[in-house]
């Protein structure tokens, strides 16, 4: 972002290069605050959620938002897809990505503004599109982009052969099948 020559404290009208996906959950992470009325202008109708910091038999809790905070990452699902959002009269605010974590310390929504490599061992897992969560296939492979979210899970060892289920909890509905997929 400072490459940009973006600076904090001004305002900007900055425009998300991807696409939302109407038909399963969304990561995203941004560097300004986006209120309810400006995040229905860029994304339309779109259902948010933010890490409960609560874990129970391998299923995170998320829980409703209304906005977007700056840092916090977020899962969101937009009513109809969604390409190159625009989001006008924005302050960016010179804040780090957030590592939201659970109770215990063994589970965290990991926000990013800038690209990331996600380790290879299992500890650091995407949302795929069918609504798994997977680990990097190399490390030729493991980069994510920015203004996006990863799940850190410290619970497992890396030499564990077991394949461990997970599921997200959004409130109203369940996302079932999300798991670490093995390499």
């Amino acid at each position: 972002l400072q490459s940009q020559h973006i600076k904090s404290g001004e305002i900007y009208s900055y425009q998300v290069q991807r696409t939302f996906a109407s038909d399963h959950w969304n990561t995203i992470c941004l560097p300004f605050d986006v209120s309810q009325k400006a995040l229905n202008e860029a994304m339309g109708n779109c259902t948010l959620r933010k890490f409960a910091k609560k874990v129970e038999d391998n299923v995170l809790s998320f829980e409703n938002a209304d906005a977007i905070e700056a840092g916090v990452p977020y899962l969101i699902s937009p009513s109809v897809e969604v390409k190159n959002p625009i989001f006008s009269n924005v302050v960016y605010k010179d804040v780090e990505p957030l590592k939201v974590q659970d109770e215990t310390g063994k589970y965290a929504f990991v926000g990013t503004f800038d690209p990331v490599n996600l380790n290879v061992d299992g500890s650091d897992l995407f949302l795929l599109a069918n609504g798994n969560l997977a680990k990097p296939k190399s490390e030729e492979v493991s980069q994510m982009y920015g203004m996006r979210a990863y799940f850190k899970i410290n619970e497992q060892s890396s030499s564990s052969a077991k394949q461990i289920t997970y599921a997200i909890d959004c409130g109203s509905e369940t996302v079932n099948g999300i798991q670490s997929v093995p390499s």
